[in-house]
């Protein structure tokens, strides 16, 4: 900071200094903001509200993000695979097999040592939102997305995993995960399945 040079804000004029603040956040990953210590002074514009990452603090902002953001996807993580695993039916080997990695990315993600791609992430959301769409992938038809899910099913083929459950399987909420998580991301939706494997999303 003692290298600081105080500057005018670009959007108002005012003088620009460094301030810490309460509530603010900051973009980690494309979609993920992510919360600011309170205690973290940032050259903030006094006027307007306009924070700058000077180049004095952009290494430990970013180290200080980083940690934030691990423990924070480790929580995401931790519940997906909870709500997978316990709700529908499936084992953590399904998991990592439907969504094409190897099992020591996963728990190095869910642990906390590891970024995950946001691909991956989405494609957790993806099958906690509509399960019937990791059953397709567990089943072996990965190329059959129309038929999956508006042709009706062989008569003699078994239930996917996560319909073996229980008889209530399209009654289960799921969850609705936010660009900004917490520990309150519970959905607010409700999945339901037609005998022809068409899936609809109802208000809750």
């Amino acid at each position: 900071m003692s290298t600081f040079q105080p500057f005018h804000c670009g959007e108002c004029g005012a003088l620009v200094q460094f301030a810490a603040g309460i509530g603010r956040t900051r973009e980690y990953v494309r979609g993920y903001n992510v919360p600011i210590p309170d205690e973290f002074a940032i050259p903030t514009c006094p006027k307007c509200g306009e924070i700058y990452v000077v180049p004095e603090i952009a290494e430990e902002l970013n180290a200080i993000l980083r940690k934030a953001f691990l423990r924070l996807q480790q929580q995401h993580y931790r519940q997906m695979v909870k709500i997978l695993t316990e709700r529908h039916g499936v084992t953590q080997k399904d998991i990592v097999q439907a969504c094409g990695v190897t099992p020591s990315y996963l728990s190095h993600v869910m642990a906390g040592k590891r970024q995950a791609s946001v691909t991956l992430t989405r494609l957790l959301e993806a099958f906690v939102a509509n399960p019937a769409e990791l059953d397709r992938h567990l089943d072996g038809h990965p190329w059959s997305l129309w038929n999956h899910f508006y042709v009706v099913a062989d008569p003699g083929r078994s239930a996917p995993k996560s319909q073996k459950q229980s008889t209530e399987w399209g009654h289960r909420k799921r969850a609705q995960p936010g660009p900004e998580w917490s520990n309150n991301d519970v959905s607010v939706g409700v999945a339901t399945v037609s005998k022809k494997r068409k899936v609809t999303v109802d208000a809750a």
